[in-house]
């Protein structure tokens, strides 16, 4: 299983720093910059599930969601110097890899699929900041992007896909060209 995972979890892609100079530079929106707010935080811990495996440090979410103000306070003041580059937490970038197997019957590593158990508060910052990639999301997104969306999902990203190849077949087949 070991070797399995080094070559999935260590699949490295070459990035060209390059290509950033072809993008596009939207309007800075400034309000995303800022410090997190109690209402940012306190949304994104109603939105994280209950009853999930925790980290290595075994604190589940309904610690964090259990919070009275005074240590509200302090979580919020973690998220604050990490988010300002004050401090890194270690335990923040890595996780505990747990197999689950796929099938009643798993006989080889292709056969089960990995979850990364990581640290509750890594996740609620995590939360924080994909609702405020959702605020560029909407306005300089697009709408085919599936995997990242709320409310909007693989099934709906496939279906697309599907039709998309459908249609495409149907005119090959139909015309003698491709399109």
């Amino acid at each position: 299983m070991l070797p399995h995972c080094q070559r999935i979890f260590n699949n490295h892609k070459a990035v060209s720093p390059q290509a950033l100079l072809h993008m596009k530079q939207r309007p800075i929106i400034q309000s995303l910059d800022d410090d997190f707010s109690d209402a940012e935080i306190r949304s994104a811990l109603r939105q994280m599930k209950n009853n999930k495996a925790p980290g290595s440090n075994g604190v589940p979410i309904e610690a964090l969601k259990a919070m009275n103000d005074t240590n509200f306070e302090i979580v919020r003041e973690y998220l604050r110097k990490f988010w300002n580059g004050e401090v890194d937490y270690d335990e923040w970038h890595s996780g505990t890899g747990t197999p689950i197997p796929k099938t009643t019957n798993p006989d080889d590593p292709n056969k089960f699929r990995i979850i990364n158990l990581m640290d509750v508060a890594s996740k609620l910052f995590s939360k924080i900041m994909t609702a405020r990639a959702q605020l560029l999301m909407a306005k300089y997104g697009t709408t085919y992007q599936f995997g990242a969306t709320p409310d909007v999902g693989c099934q709906d990203g496939s279906f697309v896909l599907h039709t998309a190849t459908h249609l495409r077949h149907c005119c090959i087949r139909g015309s003698g060209e491709s399109i």
